[in-house]
């Protein structure tokens, strides 16, 4: 037999117990945990991968017509909460002319999403996530304290009745003043009269007499 056909039986063989090899290792718990934990590696990286590009096209000129490598370069931290993506892109310029960029992004995870930290195209930084701004508290002193709004509080105004001296007629009103024998009084209407305090009660005179004197 020739070495040709040694060649050709030995080819035949691995092909046919390749498989077999390959796919009919011990069916283990632990086979079963590296198999699934490969089968997430490997959506993180599709994932990743999807995000990049996106990302990359919303910050081209022309992104309908960009194409991108098929296979670019992913790498993850240790604890894959972070990832970067490296591969080539061709977009057109502002003049219309049809070039490859290589570009880079960085990802970080955000719980389960995964987020676009820095884009760059070429040597350019073309995106960075904005910041999130937390307010430093600040101590404040007496001086930087702000004052109480001073709410001044009208007086309850003091409304009685009013009876005439023979006690027929009475009048809700209050007090506004007396001057050279007269009362003044505010209805409740808003409007005043005006009456000689003779032709008040005695109670209301005697009223009238201590706020008088107060």
């Amino acid at each position: 037999m020739s070495t040709k056909t040694h060649q050709c039986s030995a080819l035949l063989v691995v092909t046919v117990l390749l498989p077999f090899w390959v796919g009919c290792g011990p069916d283990t718990p632990e086979s079963r945990a590296k198999q699934r934990q490969y089968e997430k590696e490997l959506d993180d990286e599709v994932e990743v991968s999807r995000v990049a590009k996106v990302a990359v096209k919303q910050c081209l000129k022309w992104p309908l017509d960009a194409s991108f490598d098929w296979f670019p370069s992913v790498t993850f931290n240790a604890g894959r909460t972070a990832a970067e993506v490296k591969g080539t892109v061709a977009a057109k310029n502002s003049f219309g002319a049809s070039l490859t960029h290589e570009y880079s992004v960085l990802l970080v995870r955000d719980r389960e999403a995964w987020e676009v930290d820095v884009v760059a195209i070429g040597n350019t930084i073309v995106y960075k996530r904005p910041e999130t701004q937390v307010p430093t508290p600040t101590k404040v002193t007496s001086k930087q304290k702000p004052k109480r709004p001073v709410v001044k509080v009208k007086a309850e105004v003091e409304s009685r009745t009013w009876t005439d001296a023979s006690g027929e007629y009475q009048i809700e009103a209050e007090f506004v003043n007396m001057t050279a024998g007269k009362v003044k009084l505010k209805k409740v209407d808003g409007t005043t009269v005006t009456l000689p305090i003779d032709k008040l009660s005695d109670e209301d005179r005697e009223w009238i007499k201590k706020r008088s004197r107060q």
